[in-house]
């Protein structure tokens, strides 16, 4: 996956051999940034600041860590949601073979939520359950916490792999 981690960070990387990292980061509430110059920088842009720049997609300027050596810090670069980064994406120069494939299934998966047709309302609680239907508080805590545990579970599945390559 990755070569560094962000320990406390609300920063995801996601590596590829043939194409580089993207720094994800996650916001207070919930959402998640991608970094705009690793886009382009996975893209193949020689300048990936002014790439990112010149393609007037507003995104959001947000503190991102960032590693060099054994050097580390944070700065404010400008990143995307997902449909922003797809939009720079789809109107860039041609990416490498397999970049649009590898960002919408491995990086930006997890904002795919299927919530079905069913409503938390449609349900009924069995005796003594709490219920969440009609507390938009609770229902925002509910998806708060499921946000954490996907989190969770991305930063392990990175740690397994590192573990993976290093015993290969």
């Amino acid at each position: 996956m990755s070569r560094y981690e962000f320990e406390g960070k609300n920063c995801m990387v996601y590596a590829d051999e043939r194409f580089g990292e993207i720094r994800m980061v996650l916001g207070e509430n919930g959402e998640r940034r991608y970094v705009g110059i690793d886009i382009a920088e996975c893209m193949g842009f020689e300048a990936p600041h002014k790439a990112v720049k010149r393609s007037n997609i507003p995104g959001k300027m947000v503190k991102v860590p960032w590693v060099s050596g054994n050097r580390h810090g944070e700065t404010n670069a400008r990143c995307f949601d997902k449909k922003e980064a797809e939009k720079f994406i789809r109107n860039g120069m041609l990416p490498p073979k397999g970049f649009k494939d590898w960002f919408s299934k491995e990086v930006a998966v997890e904002e795919k939520v299927d919530t079905g047709k069913v409503s938390l309302q449609d349900t009924e609680p069995k005796r003594g359950e709490e219920t969440f239907a009609g507390d938009s508080t609770g229902v925002t805590k509910l998806f708060t916490r499921l946000d954490e545990i996907i989190l969770e579970m991305l930063m392990l599945k990175k740690e397994l792999a590192v573990k993976l390559e290093k015993t290969m």
